[in-house]
């Protein structure tokens, strides 16, 4: 939402949000099941080998007849929108992700200061904005027409105070009684409301149910200046940090203590926190995979376990979790997929392993730009994962393949899915890692492991911003090129070799037959296929193969 001198993005939505968040992955999931099905094999909109409408953003298909179709809304649009305006001299100072629900932000800043929000919130109507704030709807704006020399917008302006007066409704209740109205009789006609409005009739006659309704409206507490000097403290910093944050990882970190008291997170007694629960839902990005495959998700999950994890490292042991509720694709009564966290020893582990890991393959690839590194990376986890579940690698199929192709499969698309999966995995994790850097405290766990996990935030540096991520279409043409095709070769030769080294080892140590086959089922047994009700040895043996 954007409110004159300010842009703000929801950082933590409240848990009784969950159901309406659970009901519409299941919708996106039903709309891409349902083009796969209506589509089974090729995309229609891929002929002549050139796409009817080129696609002009990253994460989509790029064209009419599919966006007609009902396809479920591009992923990672916000967290890139977010990036972009942070970079922005322009917009960078005024841009935050807030510990909360922007509205009630946004809300605040115009009752203090005057102004109007943009947004596409219909709910800001119902906020008090005071006797100067107003509302703007994103859909309304109008840009001015060629002969028009002024460069303004025109939109219309909702004034709050002015519609209450207006519509004859009491200034103590304002839009709230006729918004609740609107809630206990969804068919009614609007004269008839507004005038039971006016009378305050479900107000007064559901007084327990109207408190219920106005709590999600109820104002933040006016915020307060402090005369503190420029010194930047530990929590300030951290706090910094978190306002930086992409929105899915922000709403994560904020379900630990720490980080929430230093984002100043409001209502915390209201909320569930992280002490009360031995796991935390985690409403992933909705990819547009296939859907007869097994998520893209899946293969990039020890990278986000180990990213989850990190936060233990800041909490007491009485605040840490044990395991993350991830929510992917939804089907009814799908109550999402539960992975286990890394112990102390596992990240420690984990993150020696991981930067290993970059460092031979950046050494494979020299002459390669960053984001060509990391799809590299996720060209080894598909490798990695294909080698672990028994089936054949995606991505080496497809480059076998060789040259462009001509049409757009689901297999293209569900491997560009797999490579944006593991990006934006690698992202939580660089985002994570910079915030439990943040905490590191003589009293915690991150001082014993501050050079490991230093050591891997320098890799992670050089991932690139998400809009630098290619389109589908892009990826039809780059994946049997020469470029894709020497990443991988190295890849392939880097991770055979590493399988090599580790059977010669194994052969040389001759280890008892008993000990062989318990080592043999430990190595089948990774984090990306395990059955997580049973908690593995090491939940990262993938990256034992570097």
């Amino acid at each position: 939402m954007l409110c004159r001198d300010k842009i703000y993005f929801d950082g933590f939505l409240p848990p009784s949000k969950s159901k309406t968040r659970s009901s519409r992955l299941m919708n996106c999931t039903k709309q891409m099941s349902t083009y796969h099905d209506a589509w089974p094999q090729v995309i229609p909109s891929w002929t002549g080998g050139r796409p009817v409408k080129a696609a002009t953003s990253s994460f989509n298909f790029g064209s009419s007849a599919i966006i007609s179709s009902k396809i479920p809304a591009i992923p990672f649009l916000v967290p890139a929108v977010i990036e972009k305006l942070q970079g922005s001299p322009r917009y960078g100072d005024i841009t935050a992700v807030l510990p909360g629900e922007a509205d009630l932000y946004c809300a605040r800043y115009v009752k203090e200061h005057g102004g109007i929000v943009f947004t596409g919130d219909s709910d800001l109507l119902v906020h008090d904005l005071g006797d100067m704030g107003s509302v703007a709807f994103f859909k309304d704006l109008e840009l001015p027409d060629s002969a028009n020399t002024t460069k303004s917008l025109r939109c219309h302006q909702y004034r709050i105070a002015v519609i209450v007066e207006r519509l004859g409704l009491k200034p103590s209740h304002g839009l709230q009684a006729l918004a609740f109205e609107m809630f206990m009789d969804p068919h009614g006609s609007l004269p008839k409301l507004l005038q039971k409005a006016r009378d305050l009739k479900a107000v007064l006659e559901y007084p327990g149910m109207y408190q219920d309704f106005s709590k999600e409206y109820d104002p933040l507490p006016r915020e307060v200046h402090t005369s503190e000097g420029p010194e930047i403290t530990p929590q300030k910093s951290l706090q910094a940090i978190l306002r930086t944050l992409d929105p899915r990882i922000s709403e994560y970190v904020l379900q630990f203590p720490t980080a929430a008291a230093a984002a100043e997170r409001p209502f915390r007694t209201s909320l569930q926190s992280v002490e009360k629960l031995d796991s935390v839902d985690v409403f992933l990005p909705f990819l547009l995979d296939c859907p007869s495959k097994t998520s893209a998700w899946e293969m990039s999950t020890a990278v986000r376990q180990l990213a989850y994890g990190l936060m233990n490292l800041v909490e007491a042991k009485e605040n840490q979790i044990a395991s993350v509720i991830e929510h992917r694709r939804q089907q009814n009564g799908s109550r999402g997929r539960t992975w286990q966290l890394p112990t102390y020893d596992e990240i420690q582990e984990a993150c020696t392993a991981l930067t290993g890991l970059v460092d031979n393959i950046d050494r494979s690839l020299l002459s390669l730009p960053d984001f060509d590194i990391w799809r590299a990376m996720a060209f080894h986890q598909d490798l990695a994962y294909a080698c672990s579940s028994g089936k054949q690698s995606l991505g080496q199929s497809i480059i076998k393949a060789g040259g462009p192709q001509k049409r757009l499969s689901w297999e293209i698309i569900h491997f560009s899915a797999q490579v944006q999966a593991s990006y934006y995995s690698f992202r939580m994790l660089k985002q994570i890692m910079k915030v439990v850097l943040a905490c590191k405290d003589k009293d915690n766990d991150v001082d014993a492991l501050s050079s490991t996990l230093s050591n891997l935030d320098k890799k992670l540096k050089s991932l690139p911003p998400l809009a630098a991520m290619p389109t589908f279409y892009n990826d039809l043409q780059l994946l049997g090129g020469s470029v894709n095709l020497e990443a991988f070769v190295a890849v392939c030769k880097l991770f055979e070799g590493d399988n090599k080294d580790a059977s010669a080892e194994e052969n040389t140590s001759k280890p008892p037959k008993k000990a062989k086959k318990k080592k043999r089922k430990r190595e089948q047994a990774t984090s990306i296929s395990l059955d997580m009700s049973k908690r593995p040895n090491n939940m990262f043996d993938i990256l034992d193969s570097i």
